[in-house]
């Protein structure tokens, strides 16, 4: 409101001040949240030539992937026993995989089709694609792709599915389980 003040602008006025006061409109809860990483693809490349010079064959990414999100989702939800997850990648069909983090690294063996996921991993590595938000109706969804050297890590979510801190706490052992897969496997 431009100055000066008259005697008809202090309603206005005061209606102001009792706007800044109120609390700030929540989003709805079917609105995805989302937050994102960025990590080194250095230390996990390092791991696939590893297991590659000691087994002759490297296991697919996205079911390490999987392992890893399994691990660091079990680690933020509290009593979680069963953990489905699902691998996604684009033109592929739906593939559904319980408790990766406690099978052997990348082993994962596949569930049946009508299993409710807990998450779901899509894997935009083969694709120029580096950021997309998801629809989060079924499960939280965590995007993988690759920008030059460097891992682009996306968690969409919703309020209903995890906490905001819950969220944070999974993107950050994700993230660090990835940069740092060896640590992850000791």
């Amino acid at each position: 409101m431009a100055q000066p003040y008259h005697v008809s602008d202090l309603e206005t006025l005061r209606t102001l001040g009792e706007r800044a006061d109120a609390s700030p409109v929540a989003a709805p809860a079917s609105v995805p949240l989302r937050i994102e990483a960025q990590v080194p693809a250095s230390g996990f490349s390092s791991l696939l030539d590893w297991l590659q010079a000691e087994t002759g064959d490297a296991p697919s990414p996205s079911r390490i992937w999987l392992n890893f999100a399994t691990a660091s989702l079990r680690g933020t939800l509290t009593g979680a026993n069963a953990i489905i997850g699902c691998i996604e990648e684009p033109g592929a069909r739906l593939s559904h995989f319980a408790d990766a983090d406690r099978n052997r690294l990348g082993a994962t063996k596949e569930e049946a089709e009508d299993c409710v996921p807990d998450i779901i991993l899509r894997d935009l590595t083969r694709f120029s694609v580096i950021r997309a938000t998801a629809l989060t109706e079924t499960a939280p969804v965590l995007a993988i792709a690759r920008d030059r050297d460097n891992f682009v890590i996306g968690f969409d979510y919703q309020v209903s599915q995890l906490s905001e801190a819950a969220a944070l706490d999974f993107m950050t052992a994700f993230a660090g389980r990835l940069e740092q897969p060896l640590r992850h496997l000791l």
